[in-house]
């Protein structure tokens, strides 16, 4: 069952943060030699070469689908994946 919380209330919102942020990434261009790239594929590929794993990690909702008894060193480990994510986007 969910919790609620405040914890809780900010796990869901960081969620739909980075899932909105995933999308944004496949059509955000990038600089080139100086020249702006647009190109779709183009930013797909450098996008999946560099950030898309850390990216796809902090989006999935573990807090959702692990119990959150303090005892599971893998909910601090899966949550490091979205301090990451943050210190990157900083």
């Amino acid at each position: 069952p969910p919790s609620t919380g405040f914890r809780y209330i900010t796990d869901d919102w960081a969620t739909i943060f980075f899932i909105l942020d995933l999308g944004a990434n496949f059509n955000t261009g990038h600089f080139k030699r100086g020249v702006l790239v647009m190109n779709r594929p183009a930013i797909a590929k450098k996008y999946l070469g560099r950030w898309f794993l850390l990216d796809l990690l902090s989006a999935i909702p573990f807090h959702m689908f692990t119990p959150d008894n303090g005892s599971l060193k893998i909910n601090r480990i899966l949550r490091l994946t979205k301090f990451f994510r943050v210190a990157r986007v900083s």
